[in-house]
């Protein structure tokens, strides 16, 4: 299909469809290669090797912080903390840096986390976030819900520092 640093890319079709697979497959010796499912729009027998590479090398990199990428809910452009789906003519193969500026403009900006102290051991900063269902707080990897009877907006490091101890 087309090479990328140096290594094969093969065009293969698994059980959720067709995908592009970057070097050979993996053995008990060597690591699993990167694969990229094919969008939806593009047609297993249409796909350019120029499409494989670009596949292979997301997130595309497209200028001022800008990138194009896949993710589970299909293809978005994100800068920083904005985020907005492609849809219609645009595509992760022919955006560019114009269109994808004219289209974040209209996107929202996460709020930045509050960090309201570190955790007493692993010394990772605990962060007050808002997500889909209210405010939680985050702690390395993990997600605490705040619970009842605390008020989120004005939690203090001392609570904050117990709700994610208790739930070790």
């Amino acid at each position: 299909m087309g090479q990328y640093n140096g290594m094969n890319i093969y065009l293969k079709k698994g059980p959720y469809g067709h995908y592009v697979q970057l070097g050979e497959d993996a053995t008990a010796t060597t690591e699993k290669p990167k694969r990229v499912s094919l969008p939806k729009f593009v047609k297993a027998e249409e796909l350019t090797p120029e499409q494989a590479e670009i596949l292979i090398s997301l997130p595309r990199q497209l200028g001022n912080g800008i990138e194009a990428n896949i993710g589970k809910f299909g293809q978005y452009l994100k800068q920083g903390t904005k985020s907005k789906s492609l849809t219609g003519a645009d595509n992760i193969f022919n955006i560019t840096l114009e269109r994808a500026e004219e289209i974040l403009e209209s996107a929202v900006a996460k709020p930045e986390p509050k960090v309201l102290g570190k955790h007493p051991e692993t010394k990772e900063d605990i962060t007050l976030n808002r997500g889909r269902y209210g405010m939680y707080l985050k702690c390395g990897k993990n997600n605490y819900a705040i619970p009842k009877g605390y008020a989120p907006s004005s939690l203090t490091e001392e609570e904050a520092i117990k709700i994610v101890t208790a739930k070790k």
